[in-house]
């Protein structure tokens, strides 16, 4: 839907993720790779956010399309 208004970035909330264990967080992780690819690939802008923390931030800023 964000391609065709024609927007320059989509933000996907990071809070279920961050509120998740580190064990029920690997599904999680996945779907947030999966979907910036794919906004990626549409050409929008990718973000991504709310509730990290020092603890959990690493495997969301390991995904390449997350510019932000």
């Amino acid at each position: 839907m964000c391609a065709k208004l024609e927007v320059d970035a989509v933000e996907f909330n990071t809070g279920v993720y961050a509120d998740l264990t580190r064990a029920a967080t690997r599904g999680r992780i996945g779907r947030l790779r999966e979907a910036s690819r794919l906004a990626s690939r549409l050409g929008l802008k990718v973000l991504a956010g709310h509730g990290l923390t020092l603890q959990n931030v690493g495997p969301v800023a390991a995904i390449p399309e997350i510019e932000e």
